[in-house]
């Protein structure tokens, strides 16, 4: 939806009005030009339909790569639209008859916000959806293969784009894996945990996604020879392009692997604001949840620095559905 001719010269009026207060900064305006195009795209609302509870969700919304946002980031675009509107309401527009009329006469929408405690709410794939993603990724092709053993380890683990996609070869082994059971045998990995400077950390790496790892190290040629230090997931030839690429030992980029994730996705009809590699985090997180695993156990799956960070995170997720009394009906089911 585009604004119209009023609105978007009074979006023009606000930026010039910015950039003379930041002592013509550029940098700023595409900022808040970036940020008040984000915000009328992804409500396709006029301005004067916009509300505080689309406010709320824009300041929670993801970063386009699938990140939360951060508080600074939060802030920053309450404050972008909070300065548009309350400019907005100073705005002299003339009517057909040449009468000036103020564009906006209604109540800032992003008012009184900057006290309030803005909940972050992660999106997630339905199992619908999941189904649908691993669908669409080829499984007779290297390529395939790869994608297939990278978007599963994701799902599976819970891990960050970057905790993965460093994966080497040798940060994986075969040990001792302890759970309340007690000790069995099974494949562990290795990676550098957020904020620990670079401090590994340990899990266990599920059967499903040690076996799709095999295989497409298998199909590439490269079980025998791989060597501890070789990255898992590396580049393979463009079947559109064509040619090998320039480094064939070097890791996939981050930036390959999201293009790969958006790629998936779209071919898989997943919503746009879903097409990213952070969902898998997500994702995973509300269906071990739903799946019956205990917030005690997603804290440490995750790696949340505290149990109240995990119960906010989880209930960000939470649905209206009552599977608690299904389980009672399970048990007293002749009542």
């Amino acid at each position: 939806m585009g604004l119209s001719l009023l609105w978007e010269r009074c979006i023009a009026a606000y930026l010039k009005d910015v950039f003379y207060a930041h002592s013509g900064s550029a940098h700023t305006i595409r900022d808040y030009s970036g940020i008040l195009q984000r915000f009328f795209k992804h409500f396709a609302k006029s301005p004067e339909h916009c509300t505080r509870e689309d406010v709320i969700d824009f300041i929670a919304m993801s970063t386009p790569a699938g990140t939360p946002p951060s508080h600074n980031t939060r802030n920053y675009r309450l404050n972008v639209v909070r300065g548009f509107y309350k400019f907005a309401t100073h705005y002299t527009v003339y009517d057909g008859y040449g009468q000036p009329y103020k564009l906006y006469q209604g109540e800032n929408p992003a008012e009184g916000l900057h006290a309030m405690k803005i909940e972050v709410r992660p999106r997630y794939l339905t199992e619908e959806e999941v189904l649908r993603f691993f669908a669409v990724i080829p499984r007779d092709t290297l390529r395939g293969l790869r994608d297939r053993a990278l978007f599963l380890t994701y799902f599976l683990t819970a891990r960050r784009l970057s905790e993965i996609a460093n994966l080497l070869w040798g940060d994986i082994e075969y040990g001792t894996i302890s759970d309340e059971q007690g000790s069995r045998p099974g494949y562990l990995y290795h990676w550098a945990g957020k904020g620990k400077g670079g401090q590994m950390d340990a899990a266990e790496l599920p059967a499903p996604a040690y076996d799709a790892i095999v295989l497409y190290l298998k199909a590439s040629g490269r079980m025998a020879t791989i060597a501890a230090d070789d990255p898992i997931f590396i580049a393979v030839p463009n079947p559109k392009g064509g040619g090998s690429p320039i480094d064939p030992y070097k890791r996939l980029c981050d930036g390959s692997i999201l293009r790969l994730a958006k790629e998936y996705a779209e071919l898989a009809g997943i919503e746009k604001h879903k097409r990213n590699v952070h969902i898998w985090r997500h994702t995973s997180a509300k269906h071990r949840l739903d799946g019956g695993e205990s917030i005690f156990s997603l804290k440490e799956t995750l790696r949340h620095s505290s149990l109240d960070l995990t119960y906010r995170y989880a209930r960000a997720m939470q649905t209206t559905g009552d599977a608690g009394a299904a389980l009672l009906m399970g048990k007293f089911g002749g009542l």
